[in-house]
C-alpha cells in the first residue's frame, strides 16, 4: 500500500510541475533538493488560493547558511498551514521516508480541491486532488476491458526480482508439465485408444509451452502492476474460477486445462503469501520505526540525564569546596589563640617570602634598568648625530644650489659678454658695462655673505636659547634636590650656597660676554665707517683692482672646493 501511495504521490507532484529524477520509484529516494522544490510548489499552491502575494523559491541555494535560511521557511510555513507533526530544517536537509510521506500528505491534502471538471486553476496549471486522482484511476482500471496478460503492457522489473521469478516460474511450469504428461498417460491407459496415446505423446514439455507465456504474464503483473492491476487481474481471476465451476461439471475438460487451473491455484497461493509477507515486513518496518523514535527519545532523556548529573557535580563540588571552608574556620574557632599564632606564622612566612622575592626582583630589576637607560642613551645620541647630519646634509645641498645659481650666472655673464666683445664698440662704453657688472656682481656676492651671516647668527641664538633652557632646567633640578637635603644636613646647606653663588656668577659672566659681544659689534660698526672713510679718500682704481683680486681669488678657492667635493 505503501508503494502505491508513493507512486500517486510522485505522479501527482510530476503533473504540478516538480522536476523528479526518472529513476525514483518511493518518496524515500528523494534528495534534498527534490523535497524543497515539492513542498515549496504545494505552498505556493495553497498561498495562491488564499489570495497571499509572497512565494516561496522553488530552487535550493549552494551557500550553506541560504539552505538553511530557506529551509527554516518551509517549515515555518508548513507549520502556519497547520501541519501537527515535528518538523524544522533537518527534516529537509537530512530527509527520511516516514516524515517525508506525512509533510508531503499533509501538504497535497491541504492543496486547492478540483472543481466539476476535475481541474483547478493554480497559476495556469491544472492539477487534481490527491483524492480525485485516486478515485479517478480506480474508475478508469474498472471501465477498462479485461484482456489477457500477455497482451497488456509490462511494466520493468528489477533485475533480482526477475530471476527470482523465472526460476519459480520454470519450477512451477515443468511441475505442470510432468503433472499433465502423468495424467494423459493415465488416460490413455484407462481408454486404451488412439486419441489418449497422441496426447501422451503430445504432453510433456512441448506442451507446457504455449502455457509459459500466459503464467509469465499473469506473474510478472501479479508481482509489479498497481492498485487499478491487481483489480482487472482480481475479477478475470473471479471470472475464470466460475467458468472453472461450470465447466468441472463437463466431461470434456482436457488435460491442459486442468494444468492450467493448477497451475493458476498455485499462482493464487504463492501471491497470498507474498501479501502475507508483505504485511510482515510492513509490521517489522513499523515496529523498527516505532523503536527509533522510542531510541531517539530514550536518548533525548539520558542526554537531559546527562546534563542534570553534569550540573548536581558542579554542585556537589561547590558544596564541597564551601563545607571544607567552613570545616576549616570551625577547626581554627576551635583553638583561637592557637589559629591566631598559626595565621601570624604564616602570614610572617609569606611576609618572608614576598620580601626574598622582591630582593630578586630588584637584583634582576637593577640591570635592566641600567641596560634600558643605556639604550635610551645611546638612542639619544644617535638622534642628535642624525638631526646634525640632515642640518650638514641641508646646508651642504644650499651650497650646491648657490654654486650651480653661480656658475649658470657666470655662463650667462660669459656668454653676454662674447656677444658684447662680438660688436663693435667704443672702449668708454665696454668699460662702463665692465665696471656696471663688477658692481652687480659684488653685490650679489654681499648679499651672499650676508645671508650666510644672518644664517650663522639664527643658529648660534637658537643653539644659545637651547643652553640656556637646559642650564636652567637643570639649575632648577639641582636647586630642588639640594633645597630638599640642606634642610637636613648642614654640607647640602653650603653647597646650596655654593650653587647659588655658581649661579649668580655664571649669570653675571653671560652679562659680561653679552657686553664684550655688543662692544665687538659696536667696534665693527666704527671700524666699517672708518674703512668707508677711508675708502672715500683712497684712489677708486687701487681700491677697485683689490676688491676684484680678493674676489677672484674666493671664487677660485670656492670653485676649488666644490670640484674636490664634486671628485670625492
Amino acid at each position: 500500500m505503501a508503494e502505491t501511495t508513493d507512486d500517486m504521490v510522485i505522479t501527482f507532484l510530476r503533473s504540478a510541475g516538480v522536476d523528479i529524477p526518472v529513476g525514483t520509484s518511493n518518496l524515500g529516494g528523494f534528495e534534498t533538493e527534490v523535497l524543497v522544490a515539492a513542498c515549496a510548489t504545494c505552498l505556493n499552491a495553497i498561498a495562491q488560493e488564499k489570495g497571499e502575494v509572497e512565494r516561496l523559491p522553488v530552487k535550493l541555494p549552494r551557500n550553506p547558511g541560504a539552505r538553511f535560511r530557506a529551509c527554516t521557511a518551509l517549515a515555518a510555513a508548513i507549520t502556519a498551514n497547520g501541519f501537527d507533526g515535528e518538523i524544522g530544517f533537518n527534516q529537509f536537509l537530512y530527509p527520511s521516508e516516514k516524515e517525508t510521506r506525512n509533510m508531503l500528505l499533509f501538504l497535497i491534502d491541504q492543496m486547492p480541491k478540483a472543481d466539476g471538471d476535475g481541474e483547478g486553476d493554480m497559476g495556469g496549471l491544472s492539477v487534481l486532488s490527491f483524492d480525485e486522482q485516486l478515485r479517478q484511476a480506480l474508475v478508469r482500471g474498472l471501465e477498462q476491458p479485461w484482456a489477457p496478460p500477455a497482451w497488456s503492457a509490462r511494466k520493468p522489473i528489477e533485475p533480482e526480482r526477475a530471476s527470482h521469478l523465472r526460476t519459480a516460474l520454470a519450477a512451477s511450469a515443468l511441475a505442470a508439465a510432468r503433472k499433465a504428461e502423468r495424467q494423459a498417460a493415465a488416460e490413455a491407459r484407462l481408454t486404451g485408444g488412439k486419441g489418449g496415446a497422441s496426447n501422451a505423446k503430445e504432453g510433456g514439455f512441448g506442451r507446457a509451452e504455449w502455457v509459459w507465456p500466459a503464467v509469465a504474464g499473469i506473474s510478472i503483473i501479479g508481482s509489479k502492476g498497481g492498485l487499478v492491476a491487481h483489480a482487472a487481474m482480481f475479477s478475470h481471476e473471479s471470472s475464470v474460477a466460475t467458468e472453472a465451476v461450470s465447466s468441472e461439471a463437463a466431461a470434456t475438460e482436457t488435460a491442459a486445462q486442468r494444468a492450467e487451473r493448477a497451475e493458476r491455484d498455485k499462482l493464487l497461493q504463492v501471491r497470498e503469501e507474498l501479501e502475507s509477507i508483505s504485511r510482515a515486513i510492513d509490521e517489522q518496518r513499523r515496529t523498527h520505526e516505532a523503536a527509533v523514535e522510542a531510541e531517539a527519545a530514550l536518548t533525548g532523556t539520558i542526554r537531559q540525564l546527562q546534563a542534570e548529573v553534569a550540573r548536581e557535580a558542579a554542585e556537589a563540588a561547590k558544596r564541597g569546596a564551601a563545607h571544607a571552608s567552613r570545616a576549616k574556620a570551625l577547626e581554627l574557632a576551635t583553638d583561637p589563640e592557637g589559629s591566631r599564632s598559626r595565621l601570624t606564622k604564616a602570614s610572617a612566612t609569606t611576609a618572608a617570602a614576598l620580601m626574598q622575592l622582591a630582593e630578586e626582583w630588584e637584583a634582576h630589576r637593577a640591570p635592566l634598568l641600567q641596560r634600558i637607560r643605556d639604550a635610551q642613551r645611546v638612542r639619544e645620541k644617535r638622534r642628535e648625530g642624525s638631526v646634525l647630519k640632515m642640518a650638514q646634509v641641508k646646508q651642504l645641498r644650499a651650497e650646491m644650489k648657490v654654486i650651480v645659481a653661480e656658475l649658470t650666472e657666470r655662463d650667462e655673464t660669459s656668454v653676454r659678454l662674447n656677444k658684447e666683445l662680438a660688436k663693435a664698440k667704443g672702449a668708454v662704453r665696454s668699460t662702463y658695462t665692465d665696471r656696471i657688472q663688477d658692481v652687480v656682481r659684488n653685490l650679489r656676492k654681499q648679499k651672499v655673505g650676508i645671508e650666510k651671516i644672518l644664517t650663522d647668527i639664527r643658529e648660534s641664538r637658537m643653539e644659545v636659547n637651547r643652553l640656556s633652557e637646559t642650564v636652567q632646567r637643570s639649575f632648577a633640578a639641582t636647586d630642588d634636590i639640594v633645597f630638599q637635603d640642606a634642610k637636613k644636613n648642614a654640607s647640602s646647606k653650603q653647597c646650596y650656597k655654593a650653587v647659588a653663588a655658581l649661579h649668580d656668577s655664571f649669570g653675571r659672566l653671560v652679562e659680561h660676554v653679552q657686553e664684550i659681544s655688543n662692544c665687538n659689534a659696536e667696534e665693527g660698526t666704527v671700524q666699517a665707517q672708518v674703512q668707508e672713510l677711508t675708502a672715500r679718500n683712497t684712489a677708486e682704481a687701487i681700491e677697485r683692482i683689490s676688491a676684484d683680486l680678493k674676489v677672484m681669488k674666493a671664487e677660485n678657492a670656492k670653485l676649488e672646493e666644490a670640484k674636490a667635493a664634486a671628485a670625492g
